[in-house]
């Protein structure tokens, strides 16, 4: 009791942070009587290798049991009568969960209804280091004079890029160059390159890439 009053003390004294996840409400059962036996509100929720310490004060409060620094705090209704919190192993994670007991019936020992508290992680962001899946591209009429509509696709939102070279391998025609939605999308290419000048036929190869990363080429014959 010593321990948990020093903790507390501690915590209080230290400026919330800002909440890295959210703890969420995943039951509430009104009934049922709960004797109050070997409860323990200290325990590793979140999966972070150290402990937590719940407060309840009115509502749940939860803090780093080393730092004293405020990690996350819940609201719900049940939170405006008399309790008691305890950490329980609930589902199959490997996680605890935060059950929360009301005082009722006049005992101080005995507990009406329950709110149980699960951890939430914070959903990952997407690595714009991961790999990305390859898209096809189409090019019609192939040969073609004098334009042609090249069809693709962008995965995922990124910098997309849609360049022609000659046989030289030559930048000759940049058609895509920056932001695009993810999904199907085309391009009209007039068979000009970059200064507007009409460009001889032959054989040319258009290359779409995505941050940098190539998904896709083909080749594309201009025939006059």
């Amino acid at each position: 009791m010593k321990v948990l009053t020093a903790v507390l003390l501690f915590s209080l004294a230290v400026p919330a942070v800002p909440c890295l996840a959210d703890y969420v409400v995943t039951a509430y059962i009104p009934n049922g009587r709960f004797a109050l036996s070997d409860l323990n509100a200290i325990a590793d929720f979140d999966g972070d290798g150290q402990l937590e310490i719940v407060i309840a004060e009115p509502n749940v409060r939860i803090y780093n049991a080393m730092t004293g620094q405020m990690e996350a705090e819940v609201t719900h209704e049940f939170f405006e009568f008399s309790y008691c919190a305890t950490a329980v192993k609930l589902d199959d994670d490997l996680l605890p969960e935060i059950v929360v007991f009301r005082l009722g019936g006049g005992n101080s020992n005995v507990y009406n209804g329950y709110v149980v508290i699960d951890f939430v992680a914070p959903a990952a962001a997407p690595s714009q280091d991961a790999p990305i899946a390859a898209a096809e591209t189409t090019i019609r009429p192939n040969p073609f004079n004098p334009s042609a509509t090249i069809d693709y696709s962008i995965p995922r939102n990124g910098a997309a890029s849609l360049q022609i070279y000659d046989a030289a391998g030559r930048l000759v025609r940049n058609l895509v160059d920056g932001k695009v939605e993810p999904g199907k999308q085309s391009v009209t290419w007039d068979g000009r390159d970059n200064t507007g000048q009409v460009l001889p036929s032959g054989t040319y190869f258009y290359s779409l890439s995505l941050d940098g990363q190539v998904l896709d080429k083909g080749k594309a014959v201009i025939l006059k």
